[in-house]
């Protein structure tokens, strides 16, 4: 039998075999397949369009929140579905009887094109079953879109990846936000054995109108189903959705949809929560990396993947778009809609098309999630003019931040320190001198919580694992936590022995310079993030080349300001020592020098 909750592929697939997409899938129940609708909705639509076919697809800047698609629509339209799974026994059950799940499909065709061999549905071998699939509900998952919306806008350069893995024979380029308004559709497909043949033969023998009238009530039956399993295993798991953040999540998906699934087919990556947005967590970042075709791919705490059978597993999120950018600098996160929300969103449309004017009210007895990890609580939010960064409150009202996210303050002006919604003002008491070492400022936080934070006394060796945590890349004005990032210390440099530069594969990004840099074993905290890197030359960006300065070099100092009370023992954070700041500059660049060989 099918798992309650499994990964696959969809592949869909024009008649003349001239164009196929494919992306990840998760199936429920083995009877239908939820699948994000970005670039999918926007190729049915222009296909609908061009084809002048009736199936309702081609008004869809009319539909509001749901429709329900007629089963014919993609032979309409010259188009097949097929979702594949990777075969195996599955709960004891023999493989004769997996067998008899599966659609005879014996051709095997290969399509070639220029750069590369793909498989056609037609050419998947005896290790992965294949069932065709209808398409039988589109709906608008409201809140996510909206979310997403006010998290990404367009004015602020934002571009998502559609999730389109396309094959052409003839040459194209790869599409990115061209189903943007799409973002946030999700079509509902039904797999054609998950229904025995006898009970669609007497539906279809009453009125063709009862086929989409029994896919509308298995698929609110399934939805609630479901709904109810993922509240009852997250229960233990979650106090509130955002004490979810910074915890270990697992990826399942399929990168590069279905190019050689022998090497891709449900891949997993590891990573983290890093934020959620929304009034009911409907928006999740991860770190865990994922590309092209991974749309689609289930989500899962990391502990419920390891400790769960695979038949109790329920996703923690969906993944939407697998990459994004902000003016033009790649940003190392994916973005995942809530699994549960997503199902209550499918429950509310499905009322409201039977006519339930509650509908509206399903989601007031969810609750409206504030809380976070203890070690988030040190790290606000700091804003001079238009500028922000991020900084660590590590008690006695002192806050580390660093010296450019507070350039344009004089020395004793007012900040802006946003900590969790309170909105406080703090002063600058030292600043290094621009473009020196290091990168440090100290402020004085008024009416700062009496919060002490842990210091490390020593660095951790390369190899630690770490977490990174700041305001990057969001201001304040949706109340959002700071973002929690996972790495590993992948270098110390060191002057004389003594550490003075700390790089991290954590992805930093900008607002996040100020933040902390934390043991994930001891959450005592390392250092202060500082930048990523950034090629001169070509303006690229890697985020996940960053930089911090460690906390062994400042803590000393700011102890001894703490028992003299003395201003002056800050200027100590400028070190002026020449090969110090080159290290921070990236300088001297190697040069191999020829030797003679005489």
């Amino acid at each position: 039998m099918l798992h309650k909750v499994e990964s696959c592929i969809i592949i869909i697939e024009s008649e003349d075999k001239e164009e196929q997409f494919s992306c990840s899938a998760v199936s429920v129940y083995g009877k239908f397949a939820i699948v994000p609708a970005n670039f999918l909705t926007s190729y049915l639509v222009d296909k609908a369009r061009d084809l002048h076919q009736g199936i309702g697809l081609q008004d869809i800047d009319q539909i509001r929140d749901c429709k329900l698609i007629n089963n014919d629509a993609f032979s309409l339209l010259g188009v097949t579905a097929t979702i594949v799974f990777k075969k195996c026994l599955r709960n004891g059950s023999s493989a004769s009887n997996y067998k008899k799940l599966s659609n005879n499909v014996n051709r095997c065709d290969k399509l070639k094109d220029n750069s590369r061999t793909r498989q056609t549905v037609t050419d998947i071998d005896s290790k992965y079953q294949h069932f065709n699939a209808v398409p039988v509900f589109l709906w608008k998952y409201s809140a996510f879109a909206e979310t997403l919306q006010l998290l990404m806008p367009k004015e602020e350069n934002w571009c998502l990846h559609d999730g389109a893995e396309i094959d052409r024979n003839v040459e194209t380029e790869n599409k990115v936000l061209n189903s943007s308004k799409y973002f946030g559709w999700f079509l509902m497909f039904r797999l054609e054995h998950g229904f025995s043949s006898s009970s669609i033969q007497n539906l279809s023998m009453k009125s063709p109108n009862h086929k989409l009238m029994y896919d509308q009530m298995m698929i609110d039956h399934m939805s609630k189903e479901l709904y109810h399993d993922c509240s009852s295993v997250w229960e233990k798991n979650r106090g509130d959705l955002h004490s979810l953040v910074g915890k270990s999540v697992v990826a399942v998906g399929t990168p590069f949809g279905s190019l050689c699934p022998d090497v891709f087919m449900n891949s997993i990556s590891q990573g983290v929560v890093s934020n959620i947005a929304g009034n009911h967590g409907d928006l999740m970042l991860t770190d865990a990396r994922c590309v092209p075709g991974t749309e689609g791919g289930a989500l899962f705490l990391k502990s419920d993947y390891e400790q769960l059978s695979a038949n109790d597993r329920v996703p923690l999120g969906i993944i939407v778009s697998s990459m994004c950018w902000k003016a033009d600098e790649w940003i190392g996160l994916s973005i995942a809609c809530s699994f549960p929300q997503l199902l209550q969103s499918l429950q509310i449309v499905l009322r409201k098309l039977a006519g339930d004017t509650r509908a509206q009210h399903l989601l007031s007895d969810t609750r409206h999630f504030t809380a976070c990890l203890p070690i988030q609580q040190h790290v606000g939010l700091v804003k001079v003019g238009n500028t922000w960064g991020s900084g660590v409150l590590i008690g006695n009202d002192l806050m580390l931040t660093c010296a450019h996210v507070v350039k344009q303050a004089q020395p004793w002006s007012s900040v802006r320190v946003t900590l969790f919604g309170r909105h406080l003002q703090a002063e600058v008491l030292y600043t290094v001198p621009d473009n020196e070492v290091f990168d440090v400022a100290v402020l004085r936080v008024y009416n700062a919580p009496v919060t002490a934070i842990s210091l490390a006394s020593i660095v951790p060796a390369e190899g630690a694992a770490v977490r990174a945590i700041g305001h990057g890349l969001f201001d304040d004005y949706l109340g959002m936590a700071p973002s929690v990032l996972s790495g590993v210390i992948a270098k110390v440099i060191t002057s004389s022995t003594i550490p003075v530069m700390v790089q991290t594969t954590c992805a930093v990004h900008s607002g996040a310079s100020g933040g902390a840099l934390i043991d994930t074993k001891t959450s005592s905290l390392i250092g202060l993030l500082c930048c990523n890197s950034k090629d001169q030359e070509s303006g690229a960006s890697y985020p996940h080349v960053s930089f911090s300065v460690p906390i062994t070099i400042v803590q000393p100092i700011v102890s001894r300001f703490l028992k003299t009370g003395d201003v002056g023992v800050l200027r100590s954070l400028h070190i002026c020592d020449t090969k110090v700041k080159k290290l921070w500059k990236l300088k001297p660049r190697l040069l191999v020098t020829s030797q003679s060989k005489l």
